[in-house]
């Protein structure tokens, strides 16, 4: 509803939002993953445990996101990985890791 406010997620701390293309949904991490949800009122449901910084393609069919290369999360040491929205289809799209950050979608 027009100038009203609700909460997204409850998730805390929730960080890192990403919105689809067509505007309809939100990716975002927390500490307990990458999530969507539906902008009109739907539940948050998670997409995959070990990600976080999501960034939507531009057609809205890849959620691209970082996942630790080790068993050190804190490392830094970073693959780029993506998904589909629904939570099929997870590829990795580095052969090796980097100090990945602030993922974006080229044309």
């Amino acid at each position: 509803t027009e100038g009203r406010v609700h909460p997204l997620s409850s998730e805390r701390p929730a960080t890192a939002f990403s919105l689809s293309p067509d505007g309809r949904s939100v990716a975002y991490s927390s500490n307990r993953g990458i999530f969507v949800t539906d902008l009109e009122g739907g539940a948050a449901r998670a997409l995959v445990p070990d990600g976080w910084g999501p960034a939507w393609s531009r057609d809205g069919g890849r959620i691209a996101f970082l996942v630790s290369a080790g068993p050190d999360v804190h490392a830094r040491h970073y693959h780029i990985e993506a998904i589909d929205p629904a939570g099929g289809n997870r590829q990795r799209l580095t052969a090796q890791p980097g100090y990945y950050r602030s993922l974006t979608w080229s044309p």
